[in-house]
């Protein structure tokens, strides 16, 4: 049952469907689910054949939905950030629109270490220009100068944000 749920639940997410079918399969699969360790038994389960994007926009939706408001999920995919090691996760947790990390020393050091074993990854980020992701409230207390500098740093030679 859970298998079917988020197979729907990717499948209409990847075919763009209205925001209303998408909350309801989403509010689906937490009520089956249960939020306990919801982003790592979803990695556990969801086929690699999935396209990690539809996938990370599965994360980013339950991110809003669950009722820790994403808390739970984005310390899970910062832990997949310090790990470094599985570009997919990588990827995931690259496209969430949180800033991952409550310290920017910690997110700089990280960052930069996956920077450099995966290239392509620097490279990324979570939103076209024309789609920008939405900022969302956080707790997290350093200067925007400070994430500035270290995305700079961690974004370096992205034609994208050379231009901005």
């Amino acid at each position: 049952m859970q298998q079917d749920i988020i197979a729907q639940t990717l499948h209409v997410i990847q075919e763009d469907r209205p925001k209303s079918t998408v909350v309801m399969l989403v509010g689906q699969l937490i009520d089956d689910m249960g939020e306990a360790q919801l982003a790592e038994r979803l990695d556990a389960v969801i086929p690699q054949t999935w396209p990690w994007k539809v996938v990370a926009e599965l994360y980013e939706i339950l991110s809003w939905w669950t009722s820790d408001e994403g808390a739970a999920l984005l310390r899970t995919t910062e832990e997949w950030l310090r790990e470094g090691t599985n570009l997919r996760r990588i990827q995931i947790a690259l496209f969430l629109s949180t800033y991952p990390f409550r310290d920017s020393d910690e997110m700089f050091a990280v960052l930069s270490g996956i920077a450099q074993r995966f290239p392509a990854a620097a490279k990324q980020r979570a939103k076209t220009p024309e789609e920008p992701a939405t900022p969302r409230k956080s707790a997290r207390t350093f200067s925007q100068a400070t994430v500035n500098r270290h995305l700079a740093t961690f974004c370096a030679g992205d034609p994208w944000y050379a231009s901005v």
